[in-house]
């Protein structure tokens, strides 16, 4: 099965279209709207696994939740394995994965390269998924309005399409010195 069906253009409207066209990965720093994505995601029925950042003091705290999450025949316990691991893991063809990292801001203020190593990990996962016609998506979001990661399997990570859209019009507001911005 192809990924998308380039005789719907439909489809180039919907959320996973818009988040894999800029890679894998996607930025939220609004709670709310990540939550109503990975309600549009479910209503899709894609397989949906939730990370809490707040409860990963070590990086053994990362790898326990990965584990414990995913169900994996034996423990992840470092970035190769869990590499390995993922690229077994099973991701409906009829819809596809979500990966949900809440508070990852506080995993990338503890173990900065850990999380682009992580996240470069995610991507080239997806992009091994894509290649057979699977969708896996991360989706990461952060308190921290500032945070920035460096491209991650050559694609930047960007805001998710709707503060995306918010961002850039706040943007041409204050350039155009417009008031209420």
């Amino acid at each position: 099965m192809a990924v998308f069906d380039l005789s719907n253009p439909e489809q180039f409207d919907q959320l996973d279209w818009k988040i894999l066209q800029n890679g894998a990965v996607s930025l939220y720093l609004d709670p709310n709207i990540l939550e109503a994505d990975c309600t549009w995601f479910r209503d899709r029925n894609y397989r949906e696994y939730r990370f809490d950042g707040t409860a990963w003091l070590t990086r053994e705290d990362f790898y326990t939740a990965m584990d414990q999450q995913l169900t994996l025949p034996y423990s992840s316990g470092n970035l190769d394995t869990l590499r390995d691991l993922l690229m077994d893991l099973e991701v409906p063809h009829e819809s596809g994965t979500i990966f949900v990292f809440w508070r990852f801001d506080l995993f990338t203020r503890r173990f900065t390269k850990d999380t682009y190593n992580i996240l470069n990990v995610m991507e080239e996962i997806s992009r091994g998924f894509l290649l057979t016609g699977q969708r896996f998506i991360v989706l990461v979001q952060s308190n921290d309005p500032k945070i920035t990661f460096d491209p991650v399997g050559a694609h930047p990570v960007i805001l998710n399409p709707t503060e995306n859209i918010r961002h850039m019009r706040h943007t041409l507001k204050k350039v155009n010195g417009e008031k209420n911005v």
